[in-house]
């Protein structure tokens, strides 16, 4: 079904394309060439899984996996901006174990910026899983988007690990986005669908490998099972908001 964007038109599901009314989008979804791609919104299956750890939310302290995704598999974003879908083929999700936060600590110390273990974080897939320095934590899911973007700008693009096809389109995405922040430009209709696509891509994404908010708000995303989760009453259909004891 074809969902509508905060600029009035209506996206397909399947490419991308907006239309001016719902009618029109569900007539070009029939046809879609798309429409039979399995892989539009799918999430990649867990890869490379380290040994256990134990989670400290989880009752009782029962031992669980520090899980990782990747945030989108090859080939797949046909509906994104190039420079965003590469960054999300070159990215993973992962639950911060107590190396990656004392990592990470350490190389944000003067920033004063800190971590919890179990807390998801965003992390180059070609560099070593222990560098805090391509390690991105998002405050909140409405942020993910914001954060693949950072990721891209401040690693993806000069990463000596990744290979030029990765690293060339995220400098040149980045380079757009200071001179549009320099010049002070407005986003075409285009680029604004574009980004919708990516936001959408990751609530998307969030969903199906069970992230939600941490309360108080914009204080990290984490997974939904083995923590004490209550819903608010305020959260939006597209998270949840957790509170932990």
């Amino acid at each position: 079904m074809p969902t509508q964007a905060q600029t009035g038109f209506w996206i397909c599901e399947f490419c991308g394309d907006s239309f001016s009314s719902p009618d029109q989008a569900k007539a070009h979804e029939i046809d879609c060439s798309k429409r039979h791609r399995s892989d539009t919104y799918r999430v990649a299956a867990p890869y490379n899984m380290p040994p256990s750890e134990t989670h400290p939310y989880c009752p009782h302290g029962s031992p669980l996996k520090m899980r990782r995704f990747r945030l989108m598999g090859p080939g797949e974003g046909h509906h994104m901006d190039i420079g965003d879908a590469v960054a999300c083929q070159n990215l993973e999700v992962f639950e911060a174990s107590h190396e990656n936060v004392a990592d990470y600590e350490a190389a944000s110390a003067a920033a004063g910026e800190s971590v919890v273990m179990g807390q998801v974080g965003i992390r180059c897939i070609h560099c070593l899983p222990g560098s805090a320095y391509n390690t991105f934590y998002p405050p909140a899911i409405g942020e993910m988007a914001a954060c693949i973007q950072v990721a891209a700008d401040r690693h993806l693009s000069i990463c000596p690990a990744a290979p030029a096809q990765v690293r060339e389109p995220c400098e040149q995405a980045a380079a757009k986005r200071r001179r549009d922040h320099e010049q002070r430009r407005a986003p075409s209709h285009d680029e604004e669908r574009q980004h919708l696509a990516l936001v959408d891509h990751c609530r998307f994404f969030c969903g199906n490998v069970g992230l939600v908010d941490k309360y108080p708000p914009k204080s990290g995303v984490f997974f939904s099972r083995c923590i004490f989760l209550s819903v608010s009453r305020h959260a939006s259909t597209n998270s949840r908001t957790v509170f932990t004891n």
